[in-house]
């Protein structure tokens, strides 16, 4: 269960269920490497071992293989889910090559993601069981909120209202993470504009957008937008923008972490600079969080009000870095089918050669 100790360090118990004890053994040091968590591992090779250990105590995240001796990783997921039918429950689900089908299974049933064996490493490991630990604190913390709330008097109705509000907002982020657990290489595009459509709707602000980044050139170059009726576009000039520019908010991005600007008419000292860039894209507020993937920016999710400043809210930040995480481990997860599809496609054609090259050889005449 999670604790702090006296440094404030964070401590959480991990069930980790797989029948390979070298399998176990590799997760287990990579998951060590962890420095801003402590973790305490628990570990089972069987169905049966693993539930007992669920019950007492309940631990905090469930790392299993798909494919157990005496079951499989649904069948503990759907014993989760039982203890846990109002919550989604983290719980990541580790495959092989040709098991996105049960994975795909393995989401809609409440998994919190899943990973192909063979593409495991330390980092990305530590980076999806630290996210399935955000989403499900984050769940934690509303449900309390919730029950809270629902004992108050009646001068708590204006708290309750905006509870209501939080969580419709939290129901879109689930929405829109089981979408994108099934979205490929056709489909991304599509599924980034209408995910920033519905969440700019939802905060009542004028655009979303995405940038990459060309680090190499220190250039940002917008990939996505979607805008309010009425509100200019800015894609076509949002390409090629220089990183000076920006210098503040670039920093805080390459340092992955979160900018907001309330109001651009009352930046700090140090972020007045930029004041004619903002000025220059008309905008009044902004939100920025970075993409990251294995340890890098590589983009920039945002959001902006031209119209009126905005508070941003300490919850939707954490919602939308949440956001942002799904999105660069669906695009990491399309790469990687697509690198499996070529190899596949690579493969058969040598196949096919060797076959040809047996065919000609058992004709030879000697």
């Amino acid at each position: 269960m999670f604790w702090e100790n006296g440094d404030m360090q964070a401590h959480y118990t991990i069930l980790l269920v797989d029948d390979s004890e070298s399998d176990r053994g590799i997760y287990r040091r990579y998951l060590m490497t962890e420095k801003n968590f402590d973790y305490q591992i628990l570990e089972a090779e069987s169905l049966e071992e693993a539930l007992e250990l669920w019950r007492s105590p309940f631990p905090d995240l469930v790392l299993t293989d798909i494919h157990l001796p005496d079951g499989n990783g649904l069948e503990l997921l759907e014993a989760i889910k039982k203890t846990h039918p109002n919550q989604k429950f983290p719980v990541i689900l580790m495959t092989g090559q040709g098991d996105e089908r049960l994975a795909v299974q393995a989401m809609k049933l409440g998994a919190s993601d899943y990973l192909v064996k063979d593409d495991i490493t330390a980092s990305t490991l530590c980076h999806y069981v630290e996210t399935a630990i955000a989403q499900w604190k984050l769940s934690e913390k509303l449900t309390q909120l919730r029950q809270q709330l629902e004992i108050q008097n009646s001068d708590l109705i204006q708290a309750v209202e905006a509870l209501k509000v939080q969580k419709n907002f939290n129901q879109l982020i689930a929405e829109i993470s089981s979408r994108f657990a099934e979205v490929n290489d056709e489909t991304l595009d599509v599924e980034i504009d209408r995910s920033l459509q519905l969440i700019g709707e939802m905060i009542q602000v004028d655009t979303g957008y995405l940038f990459t980044l060309d680090c190499d050139r220190q250039t940002l170059n917008m990939s996505h937008e979607w805008s309010q009726p009425g509100s200019p576009r800015q894609i076509a000039i949002a390409q090629n923008i220089p990183f000076a520019a920006f210098p503040y908010s670039m920093a805080l991005t390459l340092q992955q972490k979160v900018c907001c600007v309330n109001d651009t008419e009352l930046l700090s000292p140090e972020a007045a600079v930029e004041g004619a860039s903002w000025q220059q894209f008309n905008i009044k507020s902004a939100l920025s969080i970075p993409l990251t993937r294995n340890g890098k920016t590589i983009g920039i999710l945002g959001l902006a009000s031209f119209s009126r400043a905005i508070a941003w809210d300490e919850e939707i930040i954490q919602v939308l870095t949440i956001l942002s995480q799904t999105i660069t481990n669906t695009q990491a997860r399309i790469e990687a089918e697509n690198i499996r599809k070529q190899n596949e496609i690579e493969l058969k054609k040598w196949r096919k050669r060797y076959e040809l090259a047996e065919q000609a050889s058992g004709q030879m005449i000697y």
